[in-house]
């Protein structure tokens, strides 16, 4: 999933979030430095993240992309599916989408010491560029893809990933609205397991 998802499913609390969103930035010698509230928030991202990788619906979406896409189907797919997820954002958050990512950027300028030095530049850098509407529409979801073709690592279809889309629509979309229930309530049942560790 990215960035938009992981927010989403990080629930209201501030430290999960934090550890949520940097699990994708820090090595293991530097993750258990940290407190142990963030800890369970990169737990979390591990536990969305593999989640996801095994789910048979998500094995169905990229099959479908995999034709144009091949191996960045999987990356592709994480990227498409936040766009997803906004088009039904009401089906799963009671919360207005611009409240929500007004918020998330508030919490991370809040906190913005908690940052490491080498990813102060990179928070402020998504921030600036709304990263949590990247895949709101069209013309948004095209710059991010075209962003891809720069960082990917091998030769890539990423220029084509919004017309991939296009000619899959309607079964892109289903699969994520019958996923996407599952995966909130795998990372709610985490949630709930660490208020019921409380003494």
């Amino acid at each position: 999933m990215n960035h938009l998802a992981h927010c989403l499913l990080s629930g209201d609390d501030t430290s999960l979030l934090l550890g949520n969103f940097i699990a994708d930035f820090v090595g293991i010698k530097e993750a258990d430095l940290l407190p142990s509230n963030i800890k369970q928030g990169i737990e979390l991202h591990k536990i969305i993240d593999e989640f996801t990788d095994h789910h048979p619906l998500v094995g169905e979406a990229k099959s479908l992309l995999y034709p144009t896409q091949g191996k960045y189907a999987p990356v592709t797919i994480d990227i498409l599916f936040d766009h997803f997820l906004i088009q039904s954002w009401d089906i799963y958050s009671n919360v207005p989408l611009t409240s929500f990512v007004d918020d998330i950027y508030i919490k991370f300028q809040t906190n913005f010491d908690f940052f490491s030095d080498t990813m102060k530049p990179r928070v402020t850098m998504m921030i600036t560029h709304d990263f949590l509407h990247s895949c709101e529409d069209e013309p948004r979801l095209r710059s991010t893809f075209n962003r891809m073709v720069k960082r990917a690592s091998f030769p890539n279809n990423f220029v084509t990933a919004y017309d991939d889309m296009m000619d899959n629509y309607e079964e892109l979309n289903s699969v994520f609205n019958s996923f996407f229930p599952e995966l909130k309530a795998e990372a709610q049942d985490f949630i709930d397991s660490l208020t019921t560790d409380l003494p």
